[in-house]
């Protein structure tokens, strides 16, 4: 199952009708060092050809989701 915050991310690209989504958490395995250090290598050519950026920055983010407060 995903958190409430990737759902309203994946709920977010759908309604931009954007086809592809990046989750850090969910394509780097964080709690393996190696692969961490190698996901974060990309990340900047990740983030360079982005459309949009979602950022969850409210601590309780990954229980409530995001606040969507402004959604068509």
């Amino acid at each position: 199952d995903l958190t409430p915050t990737f759902r309203d991310a994946i709920l977010i690209t759908r309604l931009l009708s954007i086809q592809y989504i990046w989750i850090n958490a969910q394509c780097i395995i964080q709690d393996n060092k190696a692969d961490w250090e190698h996901g974060v290598a990309k990340i900047a050519s990740v983030f360079r050809c982005t459309y949009v950026t979602l950022t969850a920055a409210s601590p309780n983010a990954k229980e409530n989701g995001l606040e969507l407060t402004n959604l068509p």
